[in-house]
């Protein structure tokens, strides 16, 4: 999930995260001895937003804000669908490095920015940028969507 893609004020968030400590690489004679661990995780978000905190209704009509913040562009909330993601991943690389690769289950076709031809609007958030020629329009939104893919690379210590 990208920073500020959705936001919620009420939610319930579950992670899941397996290390399975060398049971498929421990039968691999060269990795068995760099002791790396296979490790899979699933991260999943349900959520809702009243209209109280909707930073995107803001927008519309800047008088009657009641939200504490304005939400950038392609900011929005989630609807009945939860986020969820599945990683898998390789710990214990030098004794301190961590290698996950994340892939989405759901929002796979969600935009980052959000863009329409009729001036002054967005396409589900007010505020989008203009873009009035159909064709130029869908190349840039065939750029700006959001990758259903991505590597994180991190450190863990044990004590």
């Amino acid at each position: 999930m990208d920073f500020m893609e959705f936001t919620s004020d009420t939610w319930l968030t579950v992670f899941w995260n397996h290390c399975f400590n060398g049971f498929f690489f421990g039968k691999i004679p060269l990795i068995r001895k760099l002791g790396w661990r296979e490790e899979v995780s699933i991260k999943a978000t349900w959520g809702s937003l009243s209209d109280r905190n909707n930073g995107n209704l803001a927008k519309v009509d800047i008088a009657d804000m009641q939200a504490p913040m304005l939400f950038p562009n392609g900011t929005s909330s989630l609807g009945r669908l939860p986020y969820v993601e599945f990683g898998a991943g390789v710990s214990n690389i030098l004794k301190f490095i961590r290698i996950d690769c994340y892939w989405r289950a759901s929002y796979r076709d969600n935009r980052m920015l959000v863009v329409d031809g009729s001036a002054g609007s967005g396409i589900g958030t007010p505020g989008g940028i203009w873009i009035p020629d159909a064709d130029l329009r869908e190349k840039v939104l065939s750029r700006l969507k959001t990758p259903n893919f991505a590597v994180k690379i991190g450190a863990e210590f044990k004590f």
